[in-house]
């Protein structure tokens, strides 16, 4: 079986990663004694999530990474948060920082429903996307993107919803219109996986990838 390290620390981010490769493979955490090298790739390290696409993040972290663990298959991923209502104002690669670096999932859900309480109905309109990297030896071998089916933001903040999350806030403050407008963070996988989850719709491309792989 293939073994990939996931290039993340992040208990949920790797959780979700073992779920969207399945069987072809497992993925383990980066580990915590590797030698972060010389100061072109501290450098390079600090500045990957300054990409100017979620693409270009994603395929940063996963060759940057592969750099430092030569010999290994290292998996990254990055999303964002879709607001076309939002226009320029809205930068989907800040979805996790755009309430300051400091701030809990809580505030930053709470911002967010502050920016946007001006919006109303199909304004409130919202969607996911996601860019998966795979990369060997700081050389990019395979990349996907999706897009969720869209859902509506909230218009207030449950603490135990955002808990729920382990990470992925936005779940707390997604409606899903066509399940009755029940949060998205409420939603067993099955029913995730019915109404277009962007993790489902990787699936397939990647597994296949995987699948076919020769190292």
């Amino acid at each position: 079986m293939l073994r990939l390290i996931g290039a993340t620390r992040n208990e949920a981010k790797l959780a979700e990663l073992r779920r969207l490769v399945g069987d072809e493979a497992t993925v383990s955490p980066l580990p915590h004694d590797i030698s972060l090298g010389d100061e072109k790739t501290r450098r390079a390290l600090t500045a990957v999530e300054d990409g100017g696409s979620l693409e270009e993040i994603a395929a940063a972290k996963a060759v940057v990474w592969s750099r430092l663990l030569p010999g290994k298959l290292l998996i990254a991923s990055d999303g964002g948060l879709v607001i076309p209502a939002l226009g320029e104002s809205w930068d989907p690669t800040r979805t996790r920082r755009f309430a300051g670096e400091s701030a809990t999932d809580v505030e930053r859900a709470e911002v967010l429903l502050a920016r946007t309480a001006d919006l109303r109905g199909d304004d409130r309109q919202i969607s996911w996307r996601e860019s998966v990297a795979i990369a060997k030896d700081g050389t990019l071998l395979g990349q996907w993107s999706a897009e969720s089916e869209p859902g509506f933001l909230a218009t207030d903040v449950d603490p135990e919803l955002v808990a729920v999350g382990r990470g992925f806030w936005i779940e707390s403050i997604w409606e899903c219109p066509d399940l009755s407008d029940r949060r998205l963070a409420s939603l067993t996988p099955k029913e995730r996986k019915g109404r277009g989850d962007h993790w489902s719709q990787l699936e397939s491309p990647l597994r296949r990838f995987l699948s076919i792989f020769d190292q």
